[in-house]
């Protein structure tokens, strides 16, 4: 229901070399195919940069998401603990979103300290100061925490 920081981050670079992979890609081989059959001769060197660029572009984009999969799911295999947390700070940013879900900074109280951590949760929530909420959390690392669902909410 809840996505973290992490999981957005590794889609937010994929998405934007993504897209330039898929722009210049066909724009290159478009200027190449024009430069090798026709008269500017600007044309074919332009296209062959631009498939290199296009080709790099998709690559990091590749390497980017099989990165950005594997720590998001590195980080949930290590959440192997829940608990109940004390909510210290919640505010939502409505301005942004990744798909239905909006950022949120959560602060809590959990394994002795403030914890921090922006989620992804759902504009509805209404988390506030002072509610206790339901986390999974790594004892090992307690800034790896991701709410379970709202007790009071």
């Amino acid at each position: 229901m809840f996505r973290t920081d992490t999981a957005v981050k590794g889609f937010v670079v994929t998405l934007v070399t993504g897209i330039l992979a898929v722009t210049f890609l066909p724009l290159g081989i478009a200027f190449a195919v024009i430069g090798f059959v026709s008269e500017p001769a600007a044309f074919k060197p332009l296209g062959l940069i631009f498939v290199g660029v296009g080709v790099i572009f998709a690559v990091v984009a590749i390497v980017s998401r099989r990165a950005g999969k594997r720590r998001d799911a590195e980080e949930a295999a290590a959440r192997t603990s829940r608990t109940t947390a004390q909510v210290l700070e919640a505010s939502l940013n409505p301005y942004s979103r990744v798909g239905a879900l909006s950022p949120m900074q959560l602060a809590v109280d959990l394994a002795g300290g403030r914890r921090a951590r922006t989620v992804y949760v759902p504009p509805t929530i209404g988390w506030q100061a002072g509610m206790t909420i339901e986390v999974a959390y790594a004892p090992m690392d307690p800034d790896n925490f991701v709410p379970v669902q709202p007790l009071g909410a």
